[in-house]
């Protein structure tokens, strides 16, 4: 078994090339989803959205509690990991979602820095600090407010590297696993990975747009073809690359791929206008009057555009579907077509068999995830021919699989263990 480890971890001491290393780090290429200003999007979310702070001393303080969380997590027993096994990094529940079937097959284990990070790697940090300033006095403005507004990130990346060198030499993991190229903290384990020659396997947990990083993981397990091309428009590859479907999810039978709901669905994001959503569901009420329809926020809206969304759902008559309550699949089970924005919703219901409607709720269509290019959804703007697109309205085989190179579930499975098992060397 390719995740059996050999025995108990050592402790292990930093040393000074250690140090060395993590100072020459080019920041804001480690802290991508931050650093890279195609990708961090915070000028285009709503104002409650937004940190509510624009000065290094309030960041400061959020750093101060950052690191109080860290220690307080840092309970998490080390006592299970053992060397020569699979590790698997999975800081959040997508993640978790993305990597569980690999690792239960495997036997291997989840970790977080949690596990890693602790005071000795907290008081190092302030080493750092003239290198972060050298890079800041040299930044785009851009790249200077995300310094401001996300200090404790910036800083958050050292004490995670640091950590997971030292963590990493004394588990010698065979491998290490993501579901994440671009957030700060699976990037800091991935240059720790990477530093000391550790191989690294990377499956999505979502679908994604060309501001991602150049694919750098040695076996990258992909959705399908769309999401290589995508990757390789920010530059070229630098992974073995597998297509595998979409094992994360469970796709329906053949048969529900016809989808058996009556319900006209509208589905939005925390980039989409609340005036030109109104807009499409006023049209849709009018021109379907018997129809149910239902709606579904995104989960993290909040304070007064989650009570906007709320109202617009009573003065129209539509019935809610709550993100975090009712399960993605059950709302595309319930609906007939899918209405939504730039969003990678427009995927998970082609999967089901329901065909969508992109439209520009955010005031522009940029078709960051390529549905438009492949032809997976209908566009339509929102006064012209709606009807006619609903009513017309069909998911092609032939463009799902641009994004899902297999769509069984099972064989997508197989297609990933034994990619891994050639990968790893143990056929």
């Amino acid at each position: 078994m390719a995740g059996a480890g050999t025995g108990w971890i050592k402790s292990t001491m930093l040393t000074i090339s250690d140090l060395k290393y993590a100072a020459e780090i080019d920041l804001f290429e480690a802290c991508y989803a931050l650093g890279n200003e195609d990708l961090t999007i915070f000028d285009d979310l709503p104002p409650d959205l937004l940190p509510q702070r624009d000065k290094a001393g309030s960041s400061i303080a959020d750093m101060v509690h950052h690191y109080r969380r860290f220690l307080r997590e840092r309970r998490e027993s080390r006592k299970r990991f053992v060397t020569g096994e699979l590790l698997f990094f999975a800081p959040t529940p997508n993640n978790v979602r993305a990597l569980r079937f690999i690792q239960e097959h495997y036997e291997g284990n989840f970790f977080t820095s949690s596990v890693f990070c602790g005071i000795r790697e907290l008081l190092l940090t302030p080493l750092f600090l003239p290198r972060l300033w050298q890079l800041y006095r040299r930044a785009s403005a851009h790249r200077k407010k995300t310094v401001r507004l996300y200090l404790h990130e910036y800083l958050g990346f050292y004490p995670i590297f640091l950590g997971a060198v030292k963590f990493l030499r004394e588990t010698q993991p065979v491998a290490v696993f993501f579901a994440n190229d671009h957030a700060m903290s699976p990037r800091a384990v991935f240059y720790a990975a990477k530093y000391l020659g550790i191989r690294t396997v990377y499956i999505q947990h979502a679908s994604i747009t060309s501001r991602m990083p150049p694919l750098q993981f040695d076996l990258a397990l992909l959705d399908g073809p769309a999401t290589l091309d995508k990757y390789e428009e920010t530059g070229p590859s630098e992974s073995q690359v597998v297509f595998v479907g979409l094992p994360r999810m469970a796709p329906p039978d053949s048969e529900d791929r016809a989808s058996a709901g009556t319900a006209l669905g509208v589905a939005t994001t925390l980039l989409d206008r609340l005036d030109l959503v109104e807009e499409t569901v006023s049209i849709l009420r009018e021109q379907f009057p018997d129809r149910n329809i239902r709606f579904r926020s995104h989960p993290a809206e909040h304070g007064e555009r989650k009570a906007g969304w709320e109202d617009l759902c009573k003065r129209y008559a539509l019935e809610e579907s709550r993100a975090r309550e009712e399960p993605i699949g059950i709302f595309l089970r319930s609906i007939a077509v899918l209405t939504a924005g730039d969003c990678s919703i427009h995927l998970e219901a082609a999967l089901a068999g329901v065909p969508g409607i992109m439209l520009p709720w955010s005031g522009s269509l940029t078709d960051r995830y390529g549905y438009i290019k492949n032809e997976l959804v209908s566009v339509c703007s929102i006064n012209d021919e709606l009807k006619r697109c609903i009513e017309a309205g069909a998911t092609s085989i032939e463009a799902l699989m641009r994004y899902v190179a297999i769509l069984d579930s099972d064989e997508g499975k197989q297609k990933v263990f034994s990619s891994i098992d050639l990968f790893l060397g143990n056929c």
